[in-house]
C-alpha cells in the first residue's frame, strides 16, 4: 500500500494514482486523473490540474500551478509560484526558479 502523507485540507480527485512516499502539503489540490510518482513532494496551496503527470522524485514547492495534461519530469524542482501551462513538459532534472512560467501547448 502506498504511503501518502497529507492532512484533511488536501483535495484529491477521482482516478488519481499516487506513488509511494508522496507528501501533499496543506490546501493542495490534485485534480482528477493525475499521476503522481514515488517520492514526490507537493507543497501547500499548490494546484495540480486534471490529467497532469508528476514523475518520481519531483519537488513541486508551495503555491505552484501545474496545468492540465502537463508533465513534470523525474527529479524536477519547481520553486514557489512557478506556473506550468496546459500540455507543457518540464524536462527531467529541471530547476525552475521562483515565479517561472512555462507556456502551455494548445491542443490540435
Amino acid at each position: 500500500m502506498a504511503k501518502v502523507i497529507k492532512d484533511n485540507s488536501v483535495v484529491v480527485g477521482h482516478g488519481v494514482k499516487l506513488g509511494n512516499n508522496v507528501r501533499l502539503g496543506a490546501h493542495a489540490v490534485v485534480a482528477n486523473d493525475c499521476i503522481i510518482g514515488d517520492n514526490v513532494t507537493v507543497g501547500e496551496c499548490t494546484v495540480i490540474s486534471e490529467g497532469a503527470v508528476i514523475e518520481d522524485g519531483a519537488i513541486v514547492s508551495h503555491c505552484v500551478y501545474v496545468g492540465p495534461r502537463s508533465n513534470i519530469g523525474k527529479s524536477a524542482h519547481l520553486h514557489s509560484y512557478a506556473r506550468v501551462g496546459a500540455g507543457a513538459s518540464v524536462p527531467c532534472g529541471s530547476d525552475l526558479a521562483t515565479g517561472s512560467l512555462i507556456p502551455g501547448k494548445p491542443r490540435d
